[in-house]
């Protein structure tokens, strides 16, 4: 998990310094948003166990777990893309 929260505070830094599109300018901001609220950052880290699990060991049970995972950490960009 550590791991995962280093490597996002340097993808936050580092995009910074650049120039980005609208679109990822908007995906910074849903990051930094789940990273100041400790209830979203913990769902945020349980979606990404569940899609290292379904990616790696073929776990079906935490396959069906990503949809819901993904509403509950950010509704506002996930919601659309999950009916």
């Amino acid at each position: 998990m550590r791991i995962v929260v280093t490597v996002a505070a340097v993808c936050l830094g580092a995009a910074g310094a650049m120039a980005a599109s609208p679109k990822i300018e908007a995906a910074i901001k849903t990051f930094r948003a789940v990273a100041a609220d400790p209830a979203r950052l913990k769902l945020f880290c349980a979606m990404n166990a569940a899609l290292d699990d379904a990616a790696e060991k073929k776990d079906r049970a935490a396959a069906a777990k990503i949809p819901q995972l993904m509403k509950l950490t950010c509704p506002r960009v996930f919601g659309p893309l999950i009916s």
